[in-house]
């Protein structure tokens, strides 16, 4: 029977786990393996178990298991009542935190509610389209008003 020389790799579909031999007697094998930029390590005590740990490991990465996000009940709900709180913007939550977070960045210690109140209340008023026509009319009109408030008659200025 051949001898295991170790750290032995196992590969599959491009991903690999690595087994390692216990240092002293009374250690388990260790299976490393990296999930979402992590290196994680677990311990075996029988060869056996480890090989098996190492080519499940493989198997479910391969197939992208490993790599699934799996939430908490509150990270759950906080999940869902945000994307709830997105949707009638019709904009993905990624997205928006993406532009709150570039937001922040630019107003520093400045809340952005704060500074959206500040320019609503101070912006320009929005020019609303008309035809010159309308807009002669409307003149003419606030012309009359303003005569008329001076104590004039709208036909005595000329």
């Amino acid at each position: 029977m051949k001898t295991k020389t170790f750290p032995e790799r196992v590969d599959k579909f491009g991903v690999s786990a690595t087994i390692y031999s216990p240092k002293e007697e009374a250690e388990g094998f260790t299976v490393a393996y990296h999930v979402r930029g992590k290196l994680v390590r677990k311990v075996r005590n029988s060869y056996e178990d480890a090989k098996q740990l190492a080519q499940s490991v493989v198997e479910q990465k391969g197939n992208g298991e490993l790599d699934i996000l799996t939430l908490g009940n509150q990270d759950c709900y906080v999940y869902l009542r945000e994307v709830e709180a997105v949707k009638p913007t019709g904009r993905p939550l990624d997205l928006i935190a993406h532009d709150y977070a570039e937001a922040v960045k630019l107003l520093g210690n400045d809340s952005l509610v704060e500074v959206v109140k500040f320019y609503l209340a101070n912006r320009t008023r929005q020019v609303k389209a008309r035809t010159v026509e309308e807009a002669l009319t409307e003149l003419l009109e606030n012309k009359s008003v303003i005569v008329f408030a001076q104590g004039n008659t709208p036909n005595s200025s000329k």
